[in-house]
């Protein structure tokens, strides 16, 4: 496969690069080239379906590196592959937590990655586990390991947080029961709490990812509260229908506003939609009725002369008064 020696156009670019053999796909073309044409072009990556991922996204079977990254906080924040591989030498640019701490540190650069917090990562206030021992390296929570093909430990590199507490509604593995296997994870999710305080998670797809697989409803998320609507001045109609015994009330049209230029105060609705009775914009707004220029007839003298018109309708020519 040919690999054209250019600079690629950013971290994302570079992602789809390396996917054209990182990635569990489906060729499009048999000729083809990494990075140039698009990735999408060429391939068709295979989707977090059952039998390759989790429900919550994680790797399951071997699905190599690029689905689990375009996951990531990481891929989102524009960290490239490149920033922790080493392309020519096929090895890591550092070893250990220092490849994680060489961005995530008490003094993090912002300049690239503005989301960074400054903190401490590489110590026991944070993973609670014995430096240097099993469980300090991040690698371990982070990113947790799957023997392929028996000999080949690959780490999924969604990159994610802990999440026993989802595992446990997901029926997916988590990096804490995957080390500790004679607890469960609800004892798992109660020690992160106790060591890190206790945290709201917003919702996850893999929630209703395994809701979908088990034919379950998923959780609904709540519904922001709109104000109340005062009743409808006149009574609503509800319609019956022949073949249901049960009635289903209709919404009432509110009625329309008396001014048109203030908005409607009956329903939350933008002023251009209320709109005025026909007999409010004839008569507002008021007009000095004034005869033709041209004639004094009494028919010519109903047309008002408005202060918005340029100048009165004048008759035609050679009309004669009526």
């Amino acid at each position: 496969m040919a690999t054209p020696n250019r600079a690629l156009a950013g971290a994302h670019a570079q992602v789809d690069q390396c996917a054209v053999c990182h990635a569990r796909r489906t060729r499009l073309v048999e000729d083809a080239v990494a990075g140039a044409p698009p990735l999408f072009d060429q391939f068709v990556p295979d989707n977090l379906r059952p039998g390759l991922y989790h429900a919550d996204g994680q790797q399951l079977d071997e699905v190599f590196e690029y689905g689990s990254y375009r996951q990531s906080r990481m891929y989102q924040a524009g960290v490239a592959c490149t920033d922790c591989h080493d392309p020519h030498r096929g090895r890591l640019r550092a070893d250990g937590n220092a490849l994680c701490t060489a961005c995530h540190n008490p003094a993090p650069d912002r300049g690239r990655f503005p989301g960074l917090q400054a903190q401490d990562y590489d110590a026991p206030a944070h993973h609670f586990h014995g430096g240097g021992g099993a469980g300090s390296q991040c690698v371990d929570c982070h990113m947790p390991s799957c023997n392929y093909m028996v000999v080949h430990p690959r780490r999924d590199h969604a990159i994610r947080v802990p999440r026993p507490d989802l595992s446990a509604r997901t029926g997916a593995p988590d990096a804490c029961t995957g080390c500790h296997a004679d607890r469960g994870a609800e004892w798992a999710a109660a020690a992160i709490e106790h060591h890190h305080g206790k945290r709201t998670h917003p919702p996850h797809y893999g929630q209703h990812f395994a809701a979908a697989r088990a034919g379950t409803p998923a959780p609904r998320r709540a519904s922001p509260r709109w104000p109340a609507t005062p009743p409808c001045p006149r009574s609503c109609v509800r319609a019956r229908s022949s073949s249901s015994p049960s009635s289903t009330p209709v919404r009432c049209r509110p009625p329309p506003c008396a001014t048109p230029t203030r908005r409607c105060a009956r329903a939350p609705r933008p002023p251009s939609r209320c709109a005025p009775p026909k007999s409010a914009s004839r008569s507002s707004p008021p007009c000095s009725p004034t005869p033709c220029a041209r004639c004094a007839s009494p028919r010519r003298a109903r047309w008002p002369i408005c202060p918005q018109r340029r100048s009165p309708p004048s008759c035609r020519a050679g009309s004669a008064p009526r």
